[in-house]
C-alpha cells in the first residue's frame, strides 16, 4: 500500500517573512506600551502663602545628605536671629558641618554703575567664615537666577533671599525633580562657579580694574 500524497513544501517567501517579522516587533511595542506607566515627576508651586517657600527649602536644607547649591541675586541677612535669611543661612552652614557639599554664587555688583545692585559681601563673608564656599559671578555680567540644587530636587523662580522676598512680596517658585532640567542648571551652576572669583571687589583687579 503506498503512502499518501503529501503536499510540496515550499518556503515563504522573504517579502512575506519580512512583513511577518516587522508586524510582530509593532505588536509587541503596542502590548508594552499599553501596559507601561509614563514617567511623572514632581512638580509643585511655592509661594509665600503660609509660608510654604520659606517652609520648604528649610525643611529640604534639613534632610539633605549630598549637596547644596545656591545661585541668587541677593542674601540680605537681618540683626536678629529671628530673621528668616539668618535662619537659612544657618541651615547652610548645619549641612556644611553634617558633610554636605554646600556652594553659594552671589551677584558681583559694581559700585561703580550707574544703578548699583546689591551689597552682598555681608552674606559672603558670613559663609566664607564658616568654611562655605562661596563665589562672585563675573563683574561684567548680572547673575539675577534664584536656583537651589539640593540633593535631586531643583528650586527656581523669583524668591530673592530677604525678609520681604520671603514673608511679605508676592512671590512665585517651583520645585522639580525633572533630571533634564536638573542636569541643565548643573551645567550652568558648576560653569559660572568655576569661573566666578572669591575675591571682593574692593581688593580685586577684575575687568582691569586697580583696588
Amino acid at each position: 500500500m503506498g503512502l499518501p500524497l503529501q503536499p510540496q513544501l515550499r518556503p515563504w517567501p522573504y517579502w512575506l517573512r519580512r512583513v511577518l517579522l516587522i508586524s510582530l516587533v509593532l505588536i509587541c511595542i503596542l502590548i508594552l506600551g499599553l501596559f507601561q506607566r509614563p514617567i511623572t515627576y514632581q512638580q509643585e508651586i511655592l509661594d509665600n502663602q503660609q509660608n510654604h517657600y520659606l517652609h520648604t527649602v528649610s525643611q529640604k536644607f534639613k534632610n539633605a545628605n549630598d549637596r547644596i547649591w545656591c545661585m541668587l541675586y541677593v542674601i540680605r541677612r537681618g540683626n536678629q536671629d529671628t530673621h528668616p535669611v539668618n535662619y537659612l543661612s544657618r541651615l547652610l552652614v548645619e549641612a556644611k558641618s553634617r558633610g554636605v557639599d554646600v556652594r553659594v554664587i552671589f551677584d558681583h555688583s559694581d559700585p561703580e554703575a550707574t544703578y548699583p545692585g546689591p551689597d552682598n559681601s555681608p552674606s559672603i563673608n558670613y559663609f566664607r567664615a564658616h568654611g562655605i564656599p562661596a563665589h562672585y559671578d563675573e563683574l561684567d555680567k548680572t547673575s539675577h537666577a534664584k536656583v537651589l540644587l539640593i540633593d535631586d530636587d531643583l528650586i527656581i523662580g523669583s524668591h530673592n533671599w530677604t525678609s520681604w522676598a520671603l514673608t511679605k512680596n508676592r512671590e512665585i517658585s517651583m520645585l522639580s525633580n525633572d533630571p533634564r532640567m536638573r542636569r541643565h542648571i548643573e551645567h550652568t551652576f558648576q560653569k559660572l562657579f568655576n569661573k566666578g572669583t572669591s575675591d571682593d571687589i574692593t581688593n580685586s583687579n577684575l575687568l582691569g580694574r586697580s583696588p
